[in-house]
């Protein structure tokens, strides 16, 4: 990632937060990190996770939020597994998990409303969703031009990899 002291993070699918807790040390006190876990099982375990970061290391950089990352402001329907494999309906089915409704930001919309001003890196770990997000996500990649480390997903059969690829290609 490349972090220094003084970045800004988004961390998409928090999951328990340790990847949440390494930016917040990486960017420091100057930095910021802001994460989105959309389960509520994981963001609760992201909460008591991070309450021991900033209790441990004395850092309050980071924000954590119910959200899923998504390809609009609706809300959307997510299997709510409370482990790493918790996902979006349309991905997964309904047969996995508690279907939950939960609140969705754009990548734009969450700068705006979070005031960011620079965004350095991006971590996207969403299930599959990337495939939908990315590509709605060009005017925030454009403004900001951030590095960007995607965990691609089969969705369908099929890998995200080729096609975001494609489109970040673009």
């Amino acid at each position: 990632a490349r972090l220094k002291p003084g970045a800004t993070v988004l961390d998409l699918g928090a999951y328990s937060g340790l990847t949440t807790i390494a930016f917040s040390k990486a960017v420091g006190s100057t930095g910021r990190v802001i994460a989105l876990e959309p389960d509520p099982i994981n963001y609760r375990s992201a909460e008591h996770n991070l309450a021991a970061h900033r209790r441990i290391n004395d850092l309050d950089n980071v924000t954590l939020l119910p959200f899923a990352a998504g390809a609009t402001n609706d809300p959307i329907a997510l299997s709510s597994e409370g482990t790493m494999g918790s996902a979006l309906i349309s991905i997964v089915g309904s047969y996995r998990g508690a279907r939950i409704e939960v609140e969705a930001r754009t990548l734009m919309s969450l700068a705006r409303e979070q005031g960011l001003e620079r965004v350095d890196f991006v971590k996207v770990d969403i299930e599959g969703a990337e495939l939908f997000v990315i590509p709605a996500s060009s005017e925030f990649l454009n403004k900001f031009r951030p590095r960007i480390v995607i965990e691609g997903h089969p969705v369908n059969g099929t890998s995200t990899v080729h096609p975001l690829l494609e489109f970040l290609e673009t």
